[in-house]
């Protein structure tokens, strides 16, 4: 995602990184960003600092707030030690200074590996419309701006749900992975997928009868 309010800039980086990721997304001040943001929770982020309605460094706080893994490149003309101060504690990937260049955005892309880049894209829509969403790399879910608290063994269900999405997985298969043996009854699986359901109300699984369950 870039957020940028020069139009020239925006569409001038926008062109560029269209030939190296699968979707751009553009905004043109900060509250379109974080719009964006939340409905397509994007795996790396270009933000300008000054911008109309929100500025980049409010834009990364608000981020910040529930992410602390995407990726954020800050885009600006200042070098000014002020800015710089204020941007250390967001974790940024880097901050780079204008006037955009292809090599300089060439550079940074080329700087983050394949392997980085595959380690910060974790995460997976549960339900777009209602903006619930789950990061691997923080073990967390997200409905709208909230967090929703799992434990351990509801995160390794829900896991292999998200991995196994559209298919069946079979009560021995939960079994082995969430307890390593197989269980004299089946409360303790019902008991977790009853859970899941309360907590991510926007997640559909599915009961099959007599196999297992299925995330739809």
């Amino acid at each position: 995602m870039i957020a940028e309010d020069d139009q020239e800039s925006n569409d001038y980086l926008s062109l560029f990184l269209d030939k190296k990721c699968q979707q751009v997304l553009s905004a043109y001040d900060g509250q379109e960003a974080w719009r964006l943001y939340e409905e397509y929770m994007p795996d790396l982020i270009f933000t300008d600092i000054e911008m109309p309605k929100l500025d980049g460094l409010k834009l990364i706080e608000k981020i910040r707030q529930h992410d602390q893994t995407t990726p954020i490149v800050i885009l600006s003309a200042y070098s000014d030690i002020q800015y710089l101060l204020q941007a250390i504690p967001l974790q940024l990937e880097e901050y780079i200074l204008k006037p955009i260049t292809f090599d300089k955005i060439d550079s940074f892309l080329k700087k983050m590996n394949t392997k980085e880049i595959k380690k910060h894209s974790t995460k997976v829509v549960i339900n777009k419309a209602k903006k619930t969403f789950y990061d691997y790399a923080s073990k967390t879910a997200r409905m709208g701006e909230h967090n929703i608290p799992l434990t351990n063994l509801e995160i390794t269900l829900l896991e292999l749900l998200l991995d196994n999405q559209r298919e069946i997985v079979s009560y021995s298969e939960i079994e082995e992975i969430l307890y390593g043996t197989a269980l004299n009854n089946r409360n303790p699986i019902k008991c977790l997928v009853k859970n899941l359901r309360a907590k991510i109300p926007t997640m559909t699984i599915r009961s099959i009868p007599k196999i297992g369950y299925s995330l739809s």
